[in-house]
């Protein structure tokens, strides 16, 4: 495909680009020094162990370099295990998506704070260990490994054949290096089971550091496999990467030109060091230009260092400054560059979308899919662009819960939750992973109107003068789910990654109805409660049920209270809004009509209203008793999630 011209899709690049590599054995035959996966435990928020299984296609790379290995047969399945290696990691803030990638930074770097490693329990061992290939050895890993008493360890631990040996730092900075007792043999393999507690074994490894802390045992720093030739493979960006805070019309800074445009570039750091003479033969230059003229196609700009070290664009017949380049396109030079950077094969982007418009956005993540197969390329984002067929296995989703003083974070891998292959609408996968508490609704008119009873609450509460502690129903992300049958799949991976889940059905829903006539009911795990009302129900006629004021009202608070599920008591959205007949005429004036019934109101709310016309619908709407009681619900829910 023509990197500039944006043709093709994105399945068809990775299978050329695939390939490309099977007719090239040699080009990854030399080292590996990608970064596989990442394991720790009692660090900042996550209390548990946690292991994350970074994608990483460095079997396929080993497996195509051998001159005997015939190509696998190119099939669409094989593309997606194999050759994307993009990983992405999604949450809310301060869900531990940062402190995941200062743990990599701190196991795969020496000098940068290695005293300072925050707890979560201070009684207990702390540690953090990266997994990666590094050529000749069979495996290694590199790590912290932090005591109650404050003392820390980086250590990196390597096989060679049948020996493992352990190389450790101390806080005097004193390397020394030993053959693992056979006690600890087998100690790597061991550390990367997610469900295998090692806090014993560590610290039985702890009791041997301290015994071999002798001169026979000391070796060179530049000894390899040593933290250098690790760190020299990883690079992270992070948000402050920029060329500073967003600024105001109002600065008393805006005259001073010159001071400005230097700063912008002294800040815009990661560009201008990349772009230096000194660093001139670490980029492939060809390789880069294309990157970025594949991202910021149809538009073509052109970075360019000048002597007094500021940096400036240009764009068709005009040179602007750094300062006043857009973020989005900073961003498509930074990452441009540290693509094409020849040494690295560990790559963290925190946000590298920022500035960039959707369609900018997709071609990155095209980019990232293509030089994801010869690097380990982490992408935390905020943005749902970036969740497609081919990375939702790949999405590490990170959550939080409430703790007795504060909060436990953890992580999932979307891929892993058996539910997700049911749950198939990619838009509604993409909500669900970007959002912090949703509502499901049957249908598209449900969607439109209940947003619409929500946003006037907030409106009237925000009104109220004692509402300045309300609570906020309105931040809920609606979701149509089109039945109960959605409903459930859905629920159950919300489940999975631990988002809070409201829905919202029509009566005929938990309660199956032929010709009047109850058939089923749905929807209740208590199983006594269940048997209960089908014995006394099923077969029998549905008003028998509705006019049994206290088993009906058993069966919503049912399941409302265990199941987080709201019914429309007398039937579907529309006989709820009609449910009051002294609020038939006010409803009726609202949308300009005579009078109205079920059918004229159901074509009405189909239609995009009129200001005027929204504004006093939804006026009157939440005078409904039957709307005041979804309200409440969700109020209760709203409560119950503040308490956890």
């Amino acid at each position: 495909m023509d990197e500039g011209t944006g043709s093709g899709s994105c399945g068809t690049d990775i299978l050329i680009l695939c390939r490309k590599l099977s007719r090239k054995p040699n080009r990854f035959i030399n080292i590996f020094k990608m970064l596989k996966s990442i394991v720790f435990k009692n660090v900042v928020h996550f209390k548990d162990k946690t292991v994350i299984a970074l994608h990483t296609s460095s079997e396929l790379q080993k497996e195509e370099s051998s001159p005997s290995k015939i190509p696998k047969p190119n099939v669409q399945e094989e593309i997606t295990d194999n050759c994307n290696a993009l990983n992405i990691f999604v949450g809310a803030n301060f869900c531990g998506k940062s402190t995941v990638l200062e743990l990599i930074r701190r196991c795969m770097t020496k000098e940068i704070n290695v005293t300072e490693t925050t707890l979560f329990d201070s009684k207990s061992i702390a540690y953090a260990f990266c997994k990666f290939d590094l050529h000749p050895y069979e495996e290694i890993l590199s790590g912290i490994i932090k005591k109650p008493d404050e003392v820390l360890y980086k250590v990196i631990m390597y096989s060679d054949k049948t020996r493992t040996y352990l190389k450790f730092l101390d806080s005097d900075k004193t390397t020394y290096e030993y053959q693992l007792e056979e006690s600890v043999q087998g100690i790597i393999d061991t550390i990367f089971r997610k469900n295998k507690d090692i806090d014993s074994i560590l610290q039985l490894l702890l009791n041997q550091i301290n015994s071999k802390r002798r001169r026979e045992n000391e070796v060179s720093s530049t000894s390899k496999p040593n933290w250098k030739s690790i760190e020299d493979k990883y690079i992270a960006t992070f948000p402050l990467r920029g060329i500073g805070s967003v600024q105001w019309t109002k600065s008393k800074n805006i005259g001073d030109d010159d001071n400005n445009y230097r700063t912008a570039c002294v800040r815009a750091e990661v560009i201008s060091t990349l772009l230096s003479k000194e660093h001139k033969s670490d980029i492939d230059e060809e390789r880069e230009q294309k990157i970025f003229k594949f991202i910021t196609y149809p538009e073509e700009f052109k970075f360019e260092l000048l002597s007094d070290g500021k940096v400036v664009v240009k764009h068709e017949a005009s040179t602007s400054p750094l300062l006043k380049t857009s973020e989005g396109i900073l961003e498509a030079k930074l990452t441009s560059l540290l693509l094409a950077h020849k040494d690295i094969q560990t790559l963290c982007l925190e946000d590298p979308d920022r500035g960039m418009h959707p369609q900018m956005i997709e071609r990155l993540k095209k980019v990232l899919y293509r030089y994801a197969l010869n690097k380990t390329i982490i992408v935390v984002t905020h943005s749902h662009y970036f969740i497609d067929t081919y990375t939702i296995n790949k999405t590490h989703v990170f959550f939080r819960k409430k703790a007795d003083e504060s909060y436990v974070c953890s992580v999932r891998n979307a891929g892993h939750s058996k539910e997700l292959s049911r749950v198939s609408d990619m838009e509604t996968l993409r909500i669900l992973l970007f959002a912090t508490k949703v509502l499901l609704v049957e249908g598209a008119s449900d969607r439109e109107v209940v947003q619409g009873i929500l946003t006037q609450h907030r409106l009237l509460k925000e009104g109220d003068s004692s509402g300045d502690d309300f609570t906020n129903i309105s931040s809920h992300q609606i979701i149509t789910i089109g039945g109960c049958e959605n409903a459930g799949k859905v629920r159950k991976f919300c489940n999975f990654i631990n988002l809070p889940c409201l829905c919202l059905l029509d009566r005929d829903k938990p309660l199956k109805v032929t010709n009047g006539i109850i058939t089923d009911i749905w929807g209740i795990k208590d199983q006594v409660l269940k048997r209960d009302l089908t014995k006394r129900y099923v077969d029998k006629e549905l008003q028998l049920f509705l006019s049994c004021d206290k088993d009906f009202e058993t069966f919503l608070e049912a399941l409302k209270s265990k199941e987080k599920i709201f019914i429309w008591k007398c039937g579907d959205l529309e006989d709820a809004i009609l449910s009051s007949p002294s609020s038939q005429n006010d409803i009726a004036r609202s949308l300009n009509m005579e009078d109205v019934t079920k059918s004229k109101l159901k074509s009405k709310i189909r239609e995009r209203l009129e200001e005027g016309e929204r504004k006093a619908f939804y006026t009157e709407l939440i005078k409904v008793d039957e709307i005041k009681r979804f309200i409440a619900f969700m109020e209760e829910e709203e409560n119950e999630l503040k308490r956890k």
